[in-house]
């Protein structure tokens, strides 16, 4: 939770994630980077009636990185298509930002 004081020094919570209710997850298949082998799932929310965006998330143990919404398409499984659809050369390249 962020802590933040309002204009009459009062602190106030605020979330830092919004968790969607319809949010669906699925695996898309792992990748290899050096020794490493990363877990790779699509990570699908609903934007407006027929819109989805999806988010790639690499994991390996304990570790987590995820992306920015970088998929949209019109309905869960096209979402879910394109991102099994990703290159090994773009998937790297999205871990490599997603670290920061």
């Amino acid at each position: 939770m962020i802590l933040r004081k309002d204009a009459a020094g009062s602190s106030a919570a605020r979330p830092q994630l919004q968790i969607w209710a319809d949010e669906v997850e699925a695996p898309i298949g792992r990748l290899a980077e050096g020794s490493d082998t990363w877990e790779l799932h699509v990570v699908v929310e609903p934007v407006e009636a027929d819109l989805y965006r999806g988010r790639i998330s690499f994991r390996m143990d304990e570790e987590r990185y995820d992306t920015a919404g970088i998929l949209l398409e019109e309905t869960q499984k096209g979402v879910i298509e394109q991102a099994g659809k990703l290159p090994a050369s773009v998937l790297l390249q999205l871990l490599v930002s997603a670290r920061g």
